[in-house]
Protein backbone atom coordinates (compact mmCIF):
# COMPACT_ATOMS: atom_id res chain seq x y z
CA UNK A 1 0.00 0.00 0.00
CA UNK A 2 1.17 3.32 -0.75
CA UNK A 3 1.72 6.01 1.82
CA UNK A 4 1.80 9.99 0.98
CA UNK A 5 5.31 11.33 1.91
CA UNK A 6 7.18 14.63 1.60
CA UNK A 7 10.65 14.81 3.23
CA UNK A 8 11.10 18.63 4.22
CA UNK A 9 13.79 20.06 6.51
CA UNK A 10 11.95 22.63 7.95
CA UNK A 11 7.74 21.94 7.05
CA UNK A 12 5.79 19.28 7.30
CA UNK A 13 3.41 18.90 4.17
CA UNK A 14 0.02 17.74 4.82
CA UNK A 15 -0.50 14.65 2.98
CA UNK A 16 -4.12 16.46 1.75
CA UNK A 17 -1.35 18.61 0.44
CA UNK A 18 0.77 15.68 -1.12
CA UNK A 19 -1.81 14.37 -3.09
CA UNK A 20 -0.84 14.41 -6.87
CA UNK A 21 -3.29 14.90 -9.77
CA UNK A 22 -4.58 10.99 -10.77
CA UNK A 23 -3.90 9.89 -7.17
CA UNK A 24 -6.88 7.85 -6.03
CA UNK A 25 -8.10 7.38 -2.56
CA UNK A 26 -9.94 4.19 -2.22
CA UNK A 27 -12.71 4.68 1.07
CA UNK A 28 -14.75 1.65 2.86
CA UNK A 29 -17.77 3.59 2.86
CA UNK A 30 -19.46 6.91 3.08
CA UNK A 31 -18.47 7.84 6.90
CA UNK A 32 -15.11 7.56 5.94
CA UNK A 33 -15.38 10.33 2.82
CA UNK A 34 -17.55 12.14 5.15
CA UNK A 35 -14.15 12.53 7.12
CA UNK A 36 -12.08 12.99 4.21
CA UNK A 37 -14.33 15.95 3.46
CA UNK A 38 -13.06 17.93 6.66
CA UNK A 39 -9.95 16.78 5.90
CA UNK A 40 -9.91 19.01 2.50
CA UNK A 41 -11.56 21.91 4.34
CA UNK A 42 -8.89 21.95 6.93
CA UNK A 43 -6.16 22.52 4.14
CA UNK A 44 -8.54 24.51 1.92
CA UNK A 45 -9.08 27.24 4.71
CA UNK A 46 -7.54 26.46 7.84
CA UNK A 47 -9.37 29.00 10.12
CA UNK A 48 -12.96 27.33 8.94
CA UNK A 49 -15.29 27.23 11.53
CA UNK A 50 -15.87 23.45 12.84
CA UNK A 51 -19.65 24.15 14.08
CA UNK A 52 -20.99 26.16 11.30
CA UNK A 53 -19.09 23.70 8.32
CA UNK A 54 -21.18 20.70 10.32
CA UNK A 55 -24.01 22.11 10.03
CA UNK A 56 -23.78 21.64 5.88
CA UNK A 57 -26.04 19.48 4.00
CA UNK A 58 -25.31 15.57 4.56
CA UNK A 59 -22.74 14.42 2.11
CA UNK A 60 -25.00 11.03 1.59
CA UNK A 61 -27.87 13.50 0.15
CA UNK A 62 -25.61 14.61 -3.05
CA UNK A 63 -26.12 11.02 -4.12
CA UNK A 64 -30.14 10.33 -3.82
CA UNK A 65 -30.49 8.28 -7.21
CA UNK A 66 -34.36 8.08 -7.73
CA UNK A 67 -34.26 4.95 -9.99
CA UNK A 68 -31.17 3.40 -6.80
CA UNK A 69 -32.01 2.02 -3.55
CA UNK A 70 -29.07 0.50 -2.93
CA UNK A 71 -25.75 0.90 -1.61
CA UNK A 72 -22.41 2.43 -3.08
CA UNK A 73 -19.36 0.87 -2.24
CA UNK A 74 -15.47 0.48 -3.99
CA UNK A 75 -15.70 3.92 -3.40
CA UNK A 76 -12.90 5.76 -5.18
CA UNK A 77 -11.88 10.11 -5.81
CA UNK A 78 -9.45 10.70 -8.06
CA UNK A 79 -7.76 14.02 -7.56
CA UNK A 80 -7.74 16.43 -10.67
CA UNK A 81 -5.26 17.80 -12.25
CA UNK A 82 -6.65 21.15 -12.82
CA UNK A 83 -9.55 21.20 -10.23
CA UNK A 84 -10.11 25.29 -11.14
CA UNK A 85 -10.51 24.53 -14.91
CA UNK A 86 -12.25 21.42 -14.48
CA UNK A 87 -14.98 23.44 -12.47
CA UNK A 88 -15.34 25.81 -15.30
CA UNK A 89 -15.90 23.54 -17.87
CA UNK A 90 -18.30 20.54 -16.05
CA UNK A 91 -20.86 21.32 -18.95
CA UNK A 92 -18.75 19.90 -21.26
CA UNK A 93 -18.63 16.22 -19.32
CA UNK A 94 -22.48 16.34 -19.64
CA UNK A 95 -23.60 18.07 -16.32
CA UNK A 96 -26.38 20.23 -16.59
CA UNK A 97 -27.75 23.52 -14.10
CA UNK A 98 -25.75 26.55 -12.74
CA UNK A 99 -21.92 25.04 -12.36
CA UNK A 100 -19.25 26.35 -12.98
CA UNK A 101 -18.11 29.90 -12.92
CA UNK A 102 -16.59 32.83 -15.46
CA UNK A 103 -13.35 33.70 -13.43
CA UNK A 104 -11.04 36.77 -14.73
CA UNK A 105 -7.45 35.38 -15.73
CA UNK A 106 -6.54 37.64 -11.78
CA UNK A 107 -8.79 35.23 -10.22
CA UNK A 108 -7.78 31.91 -11.48
CA UNK A 109 -4.42 32.93 -10.79
CA UNK A 110 -5.25 33.91 -7.22
CA UNK A 111 -7.70 31.30 -6.77
CA UNK A 112 -6.09 28.24 -8.28
CA UNK A 113 -3.76 27.03 -5.89
CA UNK A 114 -6.34 26.77 -3.06
CA UNK A 115 -8.76 24.93 -5.02
CA UNK A 116 -9.26 21.03 -4.62
CA UNK A 117 -11.48 18.77 -6.76
CA UNK A 118 -12.01 15.25 -7.10
CA UNK A 119 -13.82 12.55 -9.92
CA UNK A 120 -16.14 10.33 -7.53
CA UNK A 121 -16.65 7.04 -8.79
CA UNK A 122 -18.44 3.70 -7.05
CA UNK A 123 -20.47 0.66 -8.05
CA UNK A 124 -24.16 0.84 -7.22
CA UNK A 125 -24.76 -2.38 -5.71
CA UNK A 126 -28.30 -4.12 -5.15
CA UNK A 127 -28.76 -6.79 -2.39
CA UNK A 128 -29.28 -10.32 -3.91
CA UNK A 129 -28.25 -9.14 -7.54
CA UNK A 130 -24.62 -7.63 -6.60
CA UNK A 131 -23.41 -4.55 -8.88
CA UNK A 132 -25.66 -3.09 -10.95
CA UNK A 133 -23.99 -0.23 -12.30
CA UNK A 134 -21.92 2.74 -11.70
CA UNK A 135 -22.10 6.25 -9.81
CA UNK A 136 -19.98 9.25 -11.09
CA UNK A 137 -19.71 13.12 -9.70
CA UNK A 138 -17.38 16.00 -9.29
CA UNK A 139 -16.43 17.40 -6.02
CA UNK A 140 -14.63 21.04 -5.33
CA UNK A 141 -13.95 23.22 -2.45
CA UNK A 142 -12.42 26.05 -2.36
CA UNK A 143 -12.02 29.25 -0.14
CA UNK A 144 -14.72 32.28 -0.89
CA UNK A 145 -12.59 34.93 -0.24
CA UNK A 146 -8.92 35.52 -0.09
CA UNK A 147 -6.87 38.31 1.10
CA UNK A 148 -4.91 40.55 -1.14
CA UNK A 149 -3.52 43.69 -1.45
CA UNK A 150 -4.03 46.84 -3.90
CA UNK A 151 -1.91 49.17 -5.06
CA UNK A 152 -3.53 52.78 -4.64
CA UNK A 153 -2.18 56.16 -5.75
CA UNK A 154 -2.91 58.28 -2.88
CA UNK A 155 -4.14 57.86 1.12
CA UNK A 156 -4.82 60.61 2.93
CA UNK A 157 -3.30 63.77 0.80
CA UNK A 158 -0.38 61.74 0.66
CA UNK A 159 1.24 60.13 -2.97
CA UNK A 160 1.41 56.93 -2.88
CA UNK A 161 1.47 54.05 -3.87
CA UNK A 162 0.35 52.05 -0.93
CA UNK A 163 -0.43 48.64 0.11
CA UNK A 164 -4.34 48.63 0.30
CA UNK A 165 -5.98 45.70 2.46
CA UNK A 166 -8.68 43.99 0.61
CA UNK A 167 -10.25 40.51 0.22
CA UNK A 168 -10.76 38.83 -3.11
CA UNK A 169 -14.37 37.01 -3.40
CA UNK A 170 -14.83 34.35 -5.74
CA UNK A 171 -18.65 32.61 -4.98
CA UNK A 172 -20.25 32.18 -2.35
CA UNK A 173 -23.56 30.57 -3.74
CA UNK A 174 -22.31 27.21 -2.95
CA UNK A 175 -20.70 28.35 0.59
CA UNK A 176 -20.68 27.64 4.03
CA UNK A 177 -18.78 29.54 6.63
CA UNK A 178 -16.81 30.76 4.09
CA UNK A 179 -15.88 27.65 2.31
CA UNK A 180 -17.27 26.88 -1.23
CA UNK A 181 -18.56 23.24 -1.93
CA UNK A 182 -19.86 22.16 -4.99
CA UNK A 183 -20.91 18.70 -5.65
CA UNK A 184 -22.10 18.26 -9.05
CA UNK A 185 -25.43 15.62 -9.67
CA UNK A 186 -24.66 12.13 -9.37
CA UNK A 187 -24.97 10.15 -13.18
CA UNK A 188 -26.28 6.87 -12.23
CA UNK A 189 -24.82 4.67 -15.29
CA UNK A 190 -26.25 0.78 -15.78
CA UNK A 191 -24.56 0.47 -19.00
CA UNK A 192 -21.18 2.31 -18.81
CA UNK A 193 -18.19 1.33 -15.85
CA UNK A 194 -15.47 3.49 -15.76
CA UNK A 195 -12.43 2.34 -14.56
CA UNK A 196 -9.29 3.70 -13.29
CA UNK A 197 -5.70 4.12 -14.96
CA UNK A 198 -4.21 0.92 -13.15
CA UNK A 199 -0.82 3.03 -13.27
CA UNK A 200 -2.63 5.67 -10.60
CA UNK A 201 -1.42 5.32 -7.11
CA UNK A 202 -4.11 4.05 -4.89
CA UNK A 203 -4.30 5.10 -1.35
CA UNK A 204 -6.58 3.54 1.10
CA UNK A 205 -7.82 6.34 3.18
CA UNK A 206 -7.19 4.40 6.42
CA UNK A 207 -3.58 5.23 5.66
CA UNK A 208 -4.10 8.41 4.84
CA UNK A 209 -5.71 9.35 7.87
CA UNK A 210 -3.22 7.68 10.24
CA UNK A 211 -0.43 9.94 7.93
CA UNK A 212 -2.71 12.75 8.74
CA UNK A 213 -2.66 11.99 12.71
CA UNK A 214 1.15 11.37 12.57
CA UNK A 215 2.95 13.47 10.78
CA UNK A 216 6.14 12.43 12.25
CA UNK A 217 5.56 9.08 13.03
CA UNK A 218 7.69 7.77 10.08
CA UNK A 219 6.44 5.17 6.61
CA UNK A 220 2.73 3.71 7.23
CA UNK A 221 1.94 1.22 4.68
Amino acid sequence: MDMISHESSDTTISPIDALQPGDVVTFDNMDQLVAFEDYIVAVVKPDFDPDKWASRMPLKSHFVIPDFRGSMQNIELTALEDPIQAYKTTSERGYKGRFGAKLSTEKEELFGPHFRGFAFMANAVSSGIGTVGQIRAEMYYYPVTLPTHTVVATRDGQEGPFLWPTSKKLSSKHSLSGIGRVILPAIYDRSRFTAVDERSRHIAFTVLRYNIAHPFGGMHE
